[in-house]
């Protein structure tokens, strides 16, 4: 899409009425999901021979309310690409203007397409920024920004519809990844701030010092990790809505995504081999605690399997 016109002028009638006559028929071949309600051509490039490269017209499509919008790409003879309004927005490069966005008043805020198509799949995000990364054969690559410094990277149909799943990935998953996507609607440092909300909401007598997101499970749970001014640590599960669903302290954690990695577990664990070499003790055993394994337990109980050290 890089070879479409640049520098956007007025939207003028006959842009318009040449929009409606050809762009429908260019949609449904495109196989995309839209009801075309407003349409305008917005220009064309030439042939390059040399680099095989065909003569490209461009329009833009608006799809009725609420619906997300389109800059459609058309060769001669070649099925059509089409971009969202959101991939048509963003620039090549910071700093520099998109080549083709979407100027129609039906697609003002793309954003809104993308909040509906959110809250079908109970994503909890209120969009406040949104950029395209790019397209595969099959995936349309998008980034989001969220309220609460909250980002996800989306992962939909190509070509985009709305109505298909989307899969959203959190973009604390990408922050320290040395992969090629990375989230640029604001700062890693930000992101990971939602785990001070977790420390406050746990109540367990925490002071973070250091934080660290651990990763994302099948089922949606997210894993933090805190380090505390006291030298305890803590991962904490939240739920798929965002709220603290469990707490564990780093010496019960060492079996959740390779266990705490900003406090020193070990000494822990020794701490607590010495707490139930007592606690046996006291319940008439005579020997010291090697090992433990923590088993499920309900509320208010502890069951631990210990090894023991003979003497």
């Amino acid at each position: 899409m890089n070879s479409a016109p640049k520098g956007a002028a007025p939207i003028g009638a006959a842009q318009r009425k040449q929009g409606m006559a050809e762009a429908p028929a260019l949609v449904t071949a495109a196989g995309l999901p839209c009801q075309v309600s407003d349409a305008r051509f917005i220009g064309k490039s030439q042939e390059d021979k040399k680099k095989g490269v065909p003569a490209q017209s461009y329009y833009e499509v608006a799809c009725g309310t609420g619906g997300m919008g389109y800059v459609v790409q058309a060769a001669a003879g070649a099925t059509p690409t089409a971009f969202t309004c959101v991939e048509a927005n963003t620039p090549p490069e910071p700093g520099k203007p998109a080549a083709a966005p979407c100027l129609l008043p039906g697609n003002a805020d793309p954003k809104a397409a993308l909040a509906q198509a959110l809250a079908k799949e109970k994503i909890q995000c209120v969009p406040e920024a949104a950029r395209g990364i790019g397209q595969s054969k099959t995936s349309t690559y998008m980034e989001i920004a969220c309220q609460g410094n909250v980002g996800y990277v989306l992962v939909a149909s190509a070509p985009y519809d709305g109505s298909k799943k989307i899969e959203a990935q959190n973009c604390l998953n990408f922050d320290a990844s040395d992969g090629n996507i990375k989230c640029t609607l604001g700062s890693a440092a930000a992101r990971l701030a939602v785990v001070d909300s977790y420390v406050k909401a746990a109540n367990n007598g925490c002071v973070a010092k250091e934080r660290r997101f651990v990763g994302t499970t099948t089922d949606g749970a997210n894993f933090f990790e805190v380090s505390c001014q006291d030298g305890k640590g803590y991962i904490y599960k939240t739920d798929t809505k965002g709220a603290l669903a469990q707490s564990y302290e780093c010496v019960k954690a060492t079996a959740i995504l390779g266990g705490c990695q900003l406090t020193d577990a070990r000494q822990a664990m020794t701490d607590q081999a010495a707490l139930y070499t007592r606690l046996a003790k006291s319940a008439g055993g005579n020997c010291d605690v090697e090992k433990y394994a923590l088993f499920p337990a309900k509320p208010g109980e502890e069951n631990a399997e210990i090894a023991i050290l003979r003497r």
